[in-house]
């Protein structure tokens, strides 16, 4: 880039950034009318057995009448949802994200 004038150097700074903020504001267009998801998270290698308790209990106790309350006070709609309905939100979410991910050049520290 040694040979590009200051000028063009800032102009070609200036596309990226505006590329950026484009592509991130039409990554947020949807938000809030998308769901907010709250994730249990467990170890890989958890025995399915655990994760079936872990994901009745976590249902269970989003579906307490007070519970149920609290969130719809707070504008909060529970919708509990399996392991393996999980696994494709995270296989749908990687596919949508990862080419914008890619492209932004986003690395995790």
């Amino acid at each position: 880039m040694s040979g590009l004038s200051r000028r063009k150097r800032a102009a070609l700074a200036l596309a990226a950034v505006s590329g950026t903020l484009a592509r991130a504001a039409h990554a947020q267009r949807d938000f809030p009318s998308r769901p907010i998801r709250w994730i249990v998270p467990y170890p890989a290698g958890t025995p399915t057995e655990l994760v079936a308790r872990l994901q009745q209990a976590v249902t269970s106790a989003i579906h307490n009448p007070a519970v149920l309350r609290k969130l719809a006070e707070s504008g909060v709609e529970p919708v509990g949802s399996t392991p393996a309905q999980f696994e494709a939100l995270v296989g749908d979410e990687t596919a949508r994200w990862h080419p914008l991910i890619k492209d932004l050049g986003l690395l995790l520290d």
